[in-house]
């Protein structure tokens, strides 16, 4: 879910936009909120997603810079 807010718990819903991934789970961190102006997380972190018809994953990490590497 693409959120507008300071986290998800406190976002304004009516922004909200959700993208539907069928067969797709995730694990580790479950949410990144990013600076308005600087596109900075508030945490790094990393997500392995799978996918449930191949059993295939990737991880997704993001640093404290907002780059983001796919593995």
């Amino acid at each position: 879910v693409l959120f507008k807010g300071a986290s998800y718990a406190a976002r304004n819903e009516a922004y909200d936009e959700t993208l539907a991934l069928p067969g797709l789970s995730s694990a580790g961190q479950s949410e990144y909120v990013f600076a308005k102006m600087t596109g900075r997380p508030a945490i790094a972190g990393s997500t392995t997603l799978t996918f449930a018809a191949t059993g295939e994953s990737a991880t997704v990490e993001v640093n404290d810079y907002a780059t983001i590497f796919a593995q």
